[in-house]
């Protein structure tokens, strides 16, 4: 299933590396992201262009009734 990771670069270089990039307010570089946890990740909308979202890490089934199957 899903493994853990880290998420450890320093928020100023993503803002180098990802120019007009909008972070959300609660980001913060962590060591050990588990399933369940929610993470960053930056994803392009066509209005705005980049922006950062937190999103739940996991693989949730689409059958599944409930998201704690995930874990």
């Amino acid at each position: 299933m899903c493994g853990r990771f880290t998420l450890t670069v320093d928020p100023a270089e993503l803002q180098d590396t990802f120019s007009n990039y909008i972070f959300p307010p609660k980001f913060a570089p962590r060591f050990n992201i588990a399933p369940t946890s929610d993470v960053l990740v930056i994803r392009h909308k066509p209005d705005t262009g980049r922006v950062g979202q937190m999103v739940r890490w996991g693989l949730v089934p689409s059958w599944a009734k409930d998201p704690s199957i995930g874990a």
